[in-house]
């Protein structure tokens, strides 16, 4: 079943409109983007971007951090585990 339409009186929906800015956007073509507005692509996060997860105490576990000069890092334990550059 697909998502057709979130309200913003509908409760539980995991999206906060108390901002002035777009944080997720989904189009009609079922694309996301967070902190972006257009989309080429099914998921598109900004330069400068941050994913990560936790574990059960809200610590974090595993992090994957893209900046804008097109390195990619993998963290885990504090510290950044692998480096991937343009070259």
């Amino acid at each position: 079943m697909a998502l057709s339409t979130i309200g913003r009186n509908q409760l539980n929906t995991g999206i906060d409109d108390n901002s002035d800015a777009t944080a997720v956007t989904i189009d009609s073509s079922e694309r996301v983007g967070i902190g972006v507005t257009s989309m080429v692509n099914k998921l598109v996060l900004p330069n400068a971007s941050y994913f990560a997860m936790q574990d059960s105490s809200g610590a974090e576990s595993l992090a994957i951090r893209a900046n804008s000069t097109n390195t990619m890092e993998i963290l885990t334990g504090g510290g950044v585990k692998v480096n991937i550059d343009s070259s």
